[in-house]
């Protein structure tokens, strides 16, 4: 199974958190919880030009931010973004804010395929055209 790479600022500067997120991925799965300019250097490097990784992350702004900084992403999946305050809630398992729709606008502008799929056993959902339906754009 290849790496998985939890690229969080917040995550990566906090014990409890980075602990917590490493002991719920797989025990045969190399993880990593690094912050997002860490993530990027690793990601540039030659050294691992080949090597292949399921990067999760916590916002849809930082997907903007690793693109900004070299990363070339192409697919995101929205599996989960926990309902807060002055959120709407557009599926079972996602809430999203203003800076949330904003980034993802950003996101499908630069060509990023965008679909929301909680489970691999969910049908993928264009996730521009669910905020579209909810008139969120």
């Amino acid at each position: 199974m290849s790496p998985i790479i939890a690229a969080s600022d917040n995550a990566a500067h906090d014990e409890l958190r980075r602990t917590l997120m490493l002991q719920v991925a797989p025990g045969s799965t190399k993880t990593f919880v690094v912050d997002i300019e860490k993530t990027a250097r690793v990601y540039n490097n030659p050294k691992y030009a080949d090597l292949e990784v399921l990067m999760v992350v916590e916002t849809p702004r930082d997907v903007v931010r690793l693109l900004d900084l070299g990363l070339d992403i192409t697919d995101v999946n929205v599996g989960g973004m926990t309902y807060k305050e002055n959120m709407t809630r557009i599926s079972e398992a996602v809430s999203v804010g203003k800076d949330d729709i904003e980034a993802f606008s950003e996101l499908d502008k630069r060509g990023v395929r965008l679909t929301l799929q909680q489970l691999p056993t969910n049908r993928p959902v264009q996730l521009m055209d669910l905020l579209r339906s909810k008139g969120l754009l």
